[in-house]
């Protein structure tokens, strides 16, 4: 049976790691004030890639 929790964990990862030239962005003015650089923006889809391995966890663990 698929963990909801699980599959929940690995949309919301997938969904960071598509937006993150936008969080980057919100994140990078908000905070330093300035632009997201190409750092900023591996930074941010390097942790929704990291969410989604999570979610991908606890759903094959269950």
């Amino acid at each position: 049976m698929v963990e909801p929790a699980g599959l929940f964990v690995v949309c919301i990862g997938l969904y960071v790691a598509y937006v993150a030239r936008a969080i980057a962005a919100r994140v990078g003015t908000g905070v330093e004030g300035r632009g997201s650089s190409g750092a900023d923006v591996a930074m941010v889809r390097l942790v929704g890639g990291a969410i989604a391995v999570y979610g991908g966890y606890v759903l094959l663990t269950g």
